[in-house]
């Protein structure tokens, strides 16, 4: 009997590639639509799991970041208090104005314009974090060190720069050296309102540590060709002042890392301070990633589902065509005693071989199509990092969405069929 369906098989699948015109027609709808399904989902899953690998740290740290805004009269408090209660037991990053140096680096024979946006940050910093795209990023000290206990408490004036500055103005030997930063000296109030700046002033930095940026070289020559500037981070002790008559805070970001038992502590204070503007983890950055992504994954379950109710009706139409040319075949079948069943098992047989084709046919493009688009997006801010990753659930999927939808295709010829009596399937022509 196995031999007998293996048979069937081989007949139905030769019968099928007699007609390669038909054969394209027929598959042509399932195919784009299993290929838009499969294509979208290879993107979407490559986009989700390595935005996910990008946030895996803040799972295995358990880390809890919030930030406190500066212009809430609360702030100054909020901030004292947490020094209080938790001492170094967490990162602080305190932002500053973003500062032009006053000589350039020359990069491809051109004057590029540095600039330094500086961080104020506790004695806890090693650079294992570091601030990058408005975001906590993991890095590493590559020379030097952070800050000690003692810099912070006599304020001296020490910064952390990234390799990237280190290169370009210290041939990647800036430890020990000394980098002049600007800032404003005095502020004053146009007619309009605006606040505008009137003189400005250098304070001498030592550089104690260089740490490895989280951008790559090939992101700042991108900026630097669009921009003509490049602008980095740098990190200085929280303790230090480029404002000599001003005790006002940037926005602070606190990061707490460890599993340690200040930890519950902690998220009390968070609820109740009355500055806080901002609460993440690893469960809610996460679910920032899936809701950024889940109305373009919406619209392609949308796409696919007309297009394979329409594959699904073209497929019925043209088994329905074959099944008529077949009538004396299928009579004769019935007249010999053959069971209504066994001929609709060789409309199912061949179903399931468009099926099985259009399911191969769409995962080889598809997945090519996807390699293709992540090589050609690769310098692009929306598939920067981004690998290929397969899914078996989505693979699954497309698959079963394959065979459903055949198998919903071939009900018609079957009931056609079942309701043609032998003698007008054999007088059939």
């Amino acid at each position: 009997m196995k031999n007998g369906s293996m048979f069937r098989l081989w007949l139905n699948i030769k019968r099928i590639f007699n007609r390669p015109f038909r054969l394209v027609l027929t598959l042509s709808g399932i195919f784009f639509a299993l290929l838009l399904f499969w294509g979208s989902y290879l993107l979407l899953d490559s986009i989700y799991y390595s935005k996910f690998d990008a946030i895996e740290f803040w799972r295995k740290n358990d880390l809890l970041s919030f930030s406190l805004a500066s212009d809430h009269s609360s702030m100054a408090s909020d901030k004292e208090k947490m020094t209080a209660l938790f001492g170094n037991s967490y990162l602080s990053f305190e932002s500053s104005d973003i500062s032009t140096l006053q000589y350039p680096a020359m990069i491809e024979e051109q004057a590029c314009y540095l600039s330094v946006k500086l961080f104020k940050t506790n004695n806890n910093f090693d650079a294992s974090l570091i601030v990058a795209d408005d975001d906590f990023q993991p890095s590493e000290m590559l020379q030097g060190s952070g800050f000690s206990k003692e810099q912070i408490e006599n304020a001296e004036e020490v910064i952390v720069i990234s390799d990237i500055l280190s290169e370009l103005l210290f041939d990647g030997d800036a430890c020990g050296k000394n980098i002049k930063i600007p800032y404003t000296v005095t502020l004053d109030e146009s007619e309009d309102g605006s606040v505008i700046q009137v003189g400005q002033d250098y304070k001498s930095f030592l550089i104690v540590g260089v740490y490895k940026d989280t951008k790559s070289v090939a992101d700042y020559l991108s900026d630097f060709k669009e921009n003509g500037s490049i602008c980095t981070s740098a990190y200085i002790p929280t303790t230090v002042s480029l404002y000599e008559d001003s005790s006002s805070y940037g926005n602070v970001e606190f990061v707490y890392p460890g599993k340690g038992s200040a930890k519950e502590q902690l998220r009390e204070f968070v609820a109740s301070a009355p500055s806080m503007s901002e609460y993440q983890n690893y469960t809610t950055k996460r679910n920032q990633i899936i809701l950024a992504y889940s109305s373009l994954r919406d619209m392609a379950n949308l796409v696919t589902a007309a297009l394979l109710m329409i594959s699904a009706f073209l497929i019925g139409q043209t088994m329905v065509f074959c099944v008529k040319e077949r009538l004396p075949e299928f009579g004769i079948k019935r007249a010999l005693g053959a069971r209504a069943g066994s001929i609709a098992l060789d409309l199912v047989m061949e179903a399931l071989v468009y099926a099985i084709l259009a399911f191969l046919l769409a995962l080889l493009y598809g997945t090519l199509a996807v390699l293709i688009c992540l090589n050609v997006g690769a310098n692009t801010e929306f598939l920067q990092g981004v690998s290929l990753c397969i899914q078996t659930k989505s693979v699954c999927v497309t698959f079963l969405l394959s065979i459903m939808t055949c198998l919903l295709a071939v009900i018609v010829p079957i009931i056609y069929l079942d309701r043609v009596s032998i003698v007008e399937t054999i007088r059939f022509e």
